[in-house]
This record gives C-alpha cells, structure tokens and sequence, in this order.
C-alpha cells in the first residue's frame, strides 16, 4: 500500500468537490425544470380560464337570444373561442417537443378588436350588469392597419386586458380599445377609468406570480401576455394613477408593404353600453 501524499490528499478534495458540485448543478436544473413546468402549468390553467369564461358566458347570452341572425353570430363567437383554446393546446404540445412554432400571418387589427369586444362582452356588460354596474367599451381603429401575428394569441392578450380593466371597476366606468398608426409602428391601446396602481405596483405588473387580486387571481395573465408580445417584437407600456385609471400600449412593427397606408379614420367600431354599431 502506498503512503499517502499531500498530492493524493489533494485529488481526493478535487474529486469529493467535483462530485459535489455535480449534485448541486443537477438539483438546480431540477429545480428551474419544476419551476418552469408550475409556471407553464399555471399559465395553461390562466388561458383556459379565461377561454371557458368567453364559451360559458356567450352560451348564457344565447339563451335568452331568439333572433336567429344573433344566435348564428354568437355560435361563431364560441367556435372562435374554441379553435384559441385548442391552439393553447398546440402550442403547449410544440412547447414539451422542444418544437415551438409561430403560426404568424397578416392579421386586421380592426377585426382583432371588433372580435375582442364581442367576445368579452358578457364579461363588460352582461356579468356587470348583473350586480348593478355599468361599463361602456369604445372601439376605433385606423383604417387598414395590419400587423404580423398569430391572432389567437394577439385576442389572448387583449381579453386579458379587458378583463383586468372590468375587474378594475367595480363602481363601473369607460374602457376604451384603441389602435393607430404611426410611421414605423402599430399602436394597440386599452385604457380603463377604473381604480388605477401605486407606482409599486405598476412597475411589477409583469412579474410572474405577482398580483394585487390575493385569491382572485394568479398573477400570471400580464407575465403571459408579455412574453406573446416579445415573441411578435413589440412592446408593452403601462401608466397608471391611482384613482384615475391605467391604460396599456402595445406596439409592433408594421409590416413594410402596408406602411404606405398612414391616414387615419373616423371611428371603424364604436361599442357603447352593449350597443354595437359600425360608423360610417
């Protein structure tokens, strides 16, 4: 048996070291595995909600509907709203296969927003009326504005900020979906009059798991919506005042062959008190 050396002492420590710091490198990865699969999860049980809520409520509305044209219309609302859910689907299968695939296209911004309205419409005016509380929900849109996108995802992120505007108001007020043109961007903008946040507040807004709703929420909806809007290169903003309300702006790239269309329009959509109407 050979003697033992400071140089064998040596390799011994290198090597319980190395072997250690193996184990904790794997029970690391583990654990941003276990973390990014509560959040994925998390996020997945978040679209869902929100899906269920657009089908159930247009469901009940029908059932009180008798107007065949409005039936026909509202069953293409829950079909719409069906095929996104089913695309979360897809998407969260391309996502475990290390796939991920962006399905963009050119999309309308004036039919994303007049689809928006409808569908969150049993949540703004129906379920708010409900308890007593009036909400009137404005659209316009520059004529012609296209972006590059994947629409379901785009009505995702803009459900969300509807819901979160109503959920804002609880003594009712003025939402307000807005989209403009300038030289080199497309500008989506919700604005609510409702109960607006603390500085604190608004600059964590997009924090995963962050929420000023305790047991209402999950505080996963804006994390979510944020990530979409990075994956179409665009930004998201926020301003808020306490008291006054909050607006959100979103903004993409326009796409080079519609950037010669910069005019804008007398309102494309107005909706107001649950009445629809298309300005001339």
């Amino acid at each position: 048996m050979y003697p033992q050396t400071a140089q064998t002492t040596e390799l011994v420590v290198d090597e319980q070291f190395l072997a250690e710091r193996n184990r904790i490198r794997e029970q690391f990865t583990q654990l941003q595995k276990m973390s990014a699969l509560g959040e994925l999860a998390s996020g997945v049980a978040h679209d869902f909600n929100n899906t269920l809520a657009g089908i159930l409520g247009r469901a009940q509305l029908l059932l009180d509907t008798h107007d065949p044209q409005r039936i026909q219309a509202g069953l293409q609302i829950i079909i719409r709203t069906a095929k996104d859910g089913a695309k979360t689907v897809k998407r969260i299968q391309e996502f475990a296969r290390g796939q991920p695939h962006h399905d963009f296209q050119l999309v309308d911004v004036g039919e994303l927003l007049a689809d928006v309205a409808e569908i969150t419409r049993p949540r703004w005016k129906t379920g708010a009326e409900a308890t007593n509380v009036h909400i009137s929900l404005s659209v316009y849109c520059a004529r012609d504005l296209l972006i590059y996108g994947d629409e379901s995802q785009l009505r995702e992120v803009l459900i969300n900020l509807i819901f979160n505007a109503v959920d804002a108001m609880p003594k009712g007020g003025t939402i307000l979906l807005s989209a403009r043109k300038t030289e080199e961007n497309a500008e989506i903008s919700v604005t609510d009059t409702g109960t607006g946040m603390t500085e604190e507040t608004r600059l964590r807004v997009f924090e995963p798991f962050f929420t000023t709703k305790q047991h209402l929420g999950m505080g996963l909806g804006l994390s979510v919506s944020h990530g979409i809007i990075s994956q179409h290169n665009g930004t998201f903003e926020v301003d808020s005042q306490e008291g006054l309300g909050t607006s959100f702006r979103i903004r993409f790239p326009i796409p080079a062959a519609t950037r010669a269309i910069a005019h804008f329009r007398r309102p494309q959509l107005a909706v107001t008190q649950g009445d629809r109407r298309a300005a001339a």
